[in-house]
């Protein structure tokens, strides 16, 4: 799909280069294959996961040091697995929020594994950011240097019950060194519910887990400590924490 991973910054301005191994005349050259690309500056890693996503329901993240820039992967609901190697895939971000949902449609049934996302603590930035997430499984993660590693507003789009965070699993996913929190659930009262953390980890961050109300969460095994303000916080009901 054209990704480099390299480290560096590459821009699709890049494509528009006269001996560029891809190349476009122009951004709406660009866009006939790229729909999503909104400018010359937007990231070459991100257009292309960004493709990758959009149109193939298994995407495999290879080793390498992917720069997104200030782009949002936004994943969609025909996505079924997005999994990188493990700590050699990392993705940088420099955006306000760097993986998210379409605000249209619930995510349901995705499996995201093996990813290392790394931001670069721009202010209200959120690494991961759940609300249109339902019956997901997270895993083998690492989330840091956002203000919020993992977020969610449970009430962001309206289903029966505003249930809208519900009966995802998180296990083995570590959102540390974040400014504020590492992993933070705000809504209604039943708009996050049932969902599973395992061997997770948040620490380093102002605050470790902060579940602002809840229904049903659980929290096993997990370690959130060396937080600066609070390790654990919950406003929940009927929770095993």
């Amino acid at each position: 799909f054209g990704a480099i991973g390299d480290g560096t910054m590459h821009t699709v301005n890049k494509w528009t280069q006269i001996g560029s191994k891809i190349y476009y005349k122009d951004l709406a050259s660009i866009q006939v294959d790229y729909p999503h690309v909104m400018s010359l500056n937007d990231s070459i890693d991100w257009a292309a996961a960004q493709k990758a996503v959009n149109n193939t329901k298994n995407v495999f993240i290879p080793d390498g040091l992917y720069r997104f820039g200030a782009n949002t992967l936004i994943i969609p609901n025909t996505l079924s697995m997005l999994k990188g190697t493990g700590t050699k895939s990392v993705i940088y971000s420099d955006a306000v929020t760097a993986i998210s949902w379409n605000t249209k449609s619930r995510v349901m049934y995705l499996n995201m594994s093996d990813i290392n996302l790394a931001g670069s603590k721009v202010a209200n930035s959120k690494g991961l950011d759940l609300s249109g997430f339902s019956y997901c499984v997270f895993s083998n993660i690492q989330i840091r240097y956002f203000n919020d590693g993992i977020w969610g507003d449970g009430t962001a789009f309206n289903v029966p019950y505003n249930r809208q965070i519900s009966n995802n699993l998180f296990s083995n996913v570590r959102s540390n060194n974040n400014t504020n929190a590492g992993i933070k659930l705000v809504g209604g009262s039943e708009a996050n519910s049932a969902n599973t953390f395992v061997s997770c980890e948040a620490a380093g961050n102002k605050y470790g887990f902060y579940e602002e109300q809840g229904y049903c969460n659980v929290s096993k095994g997990c370690c959130y400590q060396g937080n600066s303000m609070l390790d654990f916080y919950t406003n929940g009901t009927n929770g095993i924490h």
